[in-house]
């Protein structure tokens, strides 16, 4: 049997660039013409775009991450990633170098430090400019009333799926995700909404200012005809269903094989798999109680199912 050779064994080519806030149209009509066209010339690139409040500095930046995962030389940007080469950035936040997996990892780890309060939420929708302007809007506008919180961290991550890659699910059977189940889906934008603080004090505020940006976010992608149900159930928040965007077929055919392979309910009330979204339904008005406040742990993450039956 043949051993897998990677592209490039040096590891993954990487960059990493600040922008400055006022950039953010230019670098968020780079990300949609990377996404619409380079992602689908260039089937070796990667990457994700954050925007965020950073407190020490009392202002927002935006900041592309991105990854190659042939290009060779550590000095040198890949095609793909040329024009956010040439856009404008803030002086002296620009990294490019080629990194073992394993090392990746850690780097990226570095952006969610120990010791916050946390949550997360997600949605997708369909490359949109617009929409993005509208989002970003959104989020200085619930974010600066709270700002003052201790450790204040607010902020997105866009993350592409290319068509391409959708393409690719349809082989070997294809999967239970339902992004490959129409003929011209793709490409599509998964957003990763993140928000930390410190203070256990300022819980309450800190949520109730985040639901109200997560709501009227996917609100306004749905409004714009660029919603899709998908939800991506690593970035998902407790509350969210991320169950209803795979297609009915392919959840029945999930529950199905629930059944067969778990019929005691090891993977569903706790045991081996003690939190995570289960694929059994909250129980009857479980998502309004967790929005309320009083389904959070002392950590000040949500709490997952089992944690709450």
């Amino acid at each position: 049997m043949e051993s897998f050779v990677p592209p490039n064994p040096a590891g993954i080519w990487g960059g990493q660039k600040l922008f400055p806030w006022e950039k953010r149209s230019q670098f968020l009509q780079l990300n949609y013409n990377f996404t619409t066209n380079s992602m689908e010339l260039d089937p070796d690139v990667g990457g994700w775009n954050s925007f965020a409040y950073v407190q020490a500095y009392d202002t927002w930046f935006c900041v592309a991450q991105m990854r190659h995962i042939s290009h060779t030389n550590a000095s040198t940007w890949p095609e793909a990633f040329q024009p956010y080469q040439e856009l404008e950035g803030v002086p002296q936040a620009i990294s490019i170098d080629i990194q073992p997996v394993s090392n990746v990892t850690l780097e990226i780890a570095k952006f969610s430090p120990s010791g916050y309060r946390n949550i997360y939420g997600t949605f997708t929708y369909r490359p949109s400019v617009e929409l993005e302007v509208k989002i970003l809007n959104i989020l200085q506008e619930e974010a600066s009333p709270v700002k003052n919180m201790t450790g204040f961290l607010p902020g997105i991550t866009i993350q592409p799926i290319s068509y391409a890659a959708i393409e690719i699910m349809k082989k070997r059977g294809g999967n239970a995700l339902g992004l490959a189940d129409k003929a011209n889906e793709g490409p599509l934008m998964i957003i990763n909404t993140s928000w930390a603080w410190k203070d256990a004090s300022d819980d309450e505020r800190s949520y109730a200012a985040y639901y109200r940006f997560l709501e009227k976010a996917e609100t306004t992608a749905k409004e714009m005809g660029v919603w899709h149900p998908y939800k991506y159930v690593n970035y998902a928040e407790a509350t969210q269903d991320v169950w209803s965007g795979v297609g009915e077929e392919n959840l029945r055919e999930l529950r199905r094989m629930q059944r067969i392979v778990d019929p005691e309910g090891v993977f569903t009330k706790g045991g081996l798999a003690s939190r995570y979204l289960k694929l059994n339904e909250l129980p009857e008005g479980e998502r309004e109680r967790r929005r309320s406040g009083v389904g959070w742990n002392i950590g000040g993450r949500p709490m997952k199912d089992s944690e709450c039956q």
